[in-house]
């Protein structure tokens, strides 16, 4: 690849962006976050929109992909991702030929969309083309 960062391997943990982060889940290709100003960060491989930022583009660093509404969790696999925010509502991106985003469709969504602003979401886990989370 013509991107000079690649292959590079950390033995010691390195600050990304100067950020502190809350929350940090990530998949084999890609990581999704939450910074402590509760803005939602991504990088990684993007090929099926996984990083939620309106692009297929892959990124090499943290790339913030939204600042509102304000996040406090996520969880990442290799197809799809979610996040809560502080209100507790549920979105959903990257690829969902299962359904397994939870919209009610079989599609890509390219970044954050909203799944459910009906209930209080706690927590989300994502794994293999399966999706759970709970509720207030």
């Amino acid at each position: 690849p013509d991107d000079p960062t690649y292959g590079i391997f950390h033995l010691d943990p390195v600050q990304l962006n100067g950020n502190t982060w809350i929350d940090v889940d990530g998949s084999v290709s890609h990581m999704t976050a939450v910074a402590s100003d509760n803005t939602l960060w991504a990088w990684g491989n993007n090929s099926d929109y996984n990083l939620g930022d309106g692009t297929r583009m892959t990124r090499n660093s943290p790339t913030q992909i939204s600042s509102d509404p304000i996040w406090v969790d996520v969880s990442s696999n290799s197809l799809h991702n979610g996040a809560i925010t502080t209100s507790g509502n549920l979105y959903t991106w990257g690829r969902g030929p299962y359904g397994q985003l939870g919209n009610g469709d079989f599609y890509f969504h390219s970044t954050p969309t909203l799944v459910d602003d009906s209930n209080s979401w706690t927590q989300i886990e994502f794994f293999g083309q399966n999706s759970i989370g709970t509720v207030e």
